[in-house]
C-alpha cells in the first residue's frame, strides 16, 4: 500500500526535526528560566491531556477506527479527536445547532489549527482524519454536478442568454483557495442547498495572512466575513458590479496545520477583535515514533481497510443527517459552565 512505502523517509525528516527541536528546548531550559518554568507547564498540560480517551469520547467503532489510523504518528486523544471533529463538523446540514441553555445555541462549528514543528506529523493527520472520510462524499458531489451540467446544457442549448434557465450551483465540501468574494458566493450556494463547508489549509498562515492583506488594501471584507461566519449568522452585502449577494445563515468550519512559530508572529500579542480567540490550536506532542520495519501483514492490512470503511462510513452518516438542535445535559452543563467561568477570571 502507498501508506506503509513512504515512510521510510517520512520518518527519517520526523526523526531530524524532533532531535533538533528538543536540543532547543534544552538550551532554553538551560539558560532561561522563564522559559524552564514554560516548559514544566507545558509538561503539565501533556499529563492532563494524557487522561483524555478515545474510547471515552467516541463510539466504540470509531474510537477503535481513530486508533489504528494515527498509530504511527505521534499524536495523543486530543490531537485525534479535534481534527475528526473539525473534519465531521464541516459535514453537517446547515441549520445543526448546540444549545447550552434554552436562550443560548450556536452552529456546530468549528476553527480549528493544529501546531507543531515542520515534519513533526499534521499533513499526515490532516489526510487521515479530514481527506479519507469524506473522499467519496466529494467524489460523489463532483459526479451529481457534472451530471446537472451536462443536462443544463443539453436542455439550454440554442437558446439566448436571457432564455436561459440559471446554471446548476456546484457543491464543493472542502475549499482549500478561495477569496472573501468568492466565499460569499459559496456560502450564498450552500445556503440554497441547505448544506455547510469546511474551508482547509495546509499551511493556515497563508489564509490568515491573506485574510490581513485583504482588509488593509483588497475588499476589505475578509476578516469581518472570517469572524462573522463563526457565529453563523445574516450577510447582506450590495455592490456595484457584482450585485446583491445575501444568505440568511451559514455554516462554515474551519482547519489549518500551522508551526509554532508563525503563530507567534501572527498573533504577537494582540487579537483585540477575537480572530484568535475562535481557533482550537492543538498542539501535536512532540515526539519520536518508531516505526515498524517489516511488511504489513494480511490482518494489518484488513484492520487498515476496515478502519477507512468506518471513517467514510461516519462521515456519511453525518452528511445525511437532517438539521437539528442538539442540547447538552445537565451533567454536561454544569462541565462547561465551570470550564467557562475559569475561563472568563483568567482572561479578565
Amino acid at each position: 500500500m502507498h501508506y506503509f512505502d513512504n515512510y521510510e523517509e517520512q520518518t527519517y525528516w520526523e526523526d531530524q526535526a524532533f532531535r533538533q527541536h528538543q536540543e532547543k528546548q534544552r538550551t532554553k531550559k538551560k539558560n532561561d528560566p522563564e522559559a524552564g518554568e514554560s516548559l514544566d507547564n507545558a509538561e503539565s498540560l501533556a499529563n492532563k491531556r494524557a487522561t483524555f480517551r478515545l474510547e471515552d469520547l467516541l463510539p466504540n467503532e470509531l474510537a477503535q477506527a481513530c486508533a489504528v489510523m494515527q498509530q504511527s504518528l505521534p499524536v495523543d486523544t486530543l490531537s485525534t479527536l479535534i481534527p475528526l471533529l473539525a473534519g465531521f463538523s464541516g459535514l453537517l446540514k446547515l441549520g445543526t445547532r448546540v444549545a447550552k441553555s434554552h436562550d443560548f445555541h450556536v452552529p456546530c462549528n468549528l476553527y480549528v489549527a493544529l501546531v507543531c514543528i515542520s515534519g513533526g506529523g499534521k499533513s499526515p493527520t490532516k489526510q487521515r482524519l479530514i481527506d479519507l472520510p469524506a473522499s467519496h462524499i466529494k467524489t460523489d458531489q463532483s459526479n451529481h454536478y457534472k451530471r446537472l451540467i451536462d443536462q443544463w446544457r443539453r436542455e439550454e442549448a440554442g437558446k439566448s442568454k436571457n432564455e436561459r434557465m440559471p446554471e446548476p450551483v456546484r457543491y464543493m465540501p472542502h475549499l482549500t483557495d478561495i477569496t472573501p468574494a468568492a466565499l460569499t458566493q459559496h456560502l450564498v450556494n450552500s445556503e440554497e442547498l441547505k448544506l455547510g463547508q469546511l474551508l482547509i489549509r495546509d499551511e493556515l498562515s497563508g489564509l490568515l495572512s491573506a485574510v490581513e492583506v485583504d482588509t488593509k488594501s483588497g475588499s476589505g471584507t475578509g476578516e469581518a466575513q472570517f469572524l462573522e461566519a463563526y457565529d453563523g449568522g445574516p450577510y447582506y452585502s450590495i455592490r456595484v458590479e457584482a450585485g446583491s449577494r445575501c444568505y440568511e445563515s451559514c455554516h462554515l468550519s474551519v482547519y489549518g496545520n500551522i508551526q509554532p512559530e508563525a503563530l507567534r508572529q501572527l498573533v504577537n500579542g494582540d487579537d483585540s477583535k477575537g480572530k484568535f480567540a475562535r481557533f482550537l490550536f492543538v498542539h501535536l506532542p512532540t515526539r519520536v515514533v518508531t516505526y515498524q520495519d517489516d511488511d504489513p501483514t494480511e490482518e494489518e492490512l484488513a484492520t487498515w481497510r476496515h478502519a477507512e470503511s468506518v471513517l467514510k462510513d461516519y462521515a456519511s452518516r453525518l452528511f445525511k443527517e437532517p438539521p437539528r438542535h442538539y442540547r447538552l445535559s445537565q451533567e454536561a452543563r454544569r462541565h462547561f459552565n465551570r470550564w467557562w467561568e475559569e475561563h472568563q477570571r483568567r482572561i479578565n
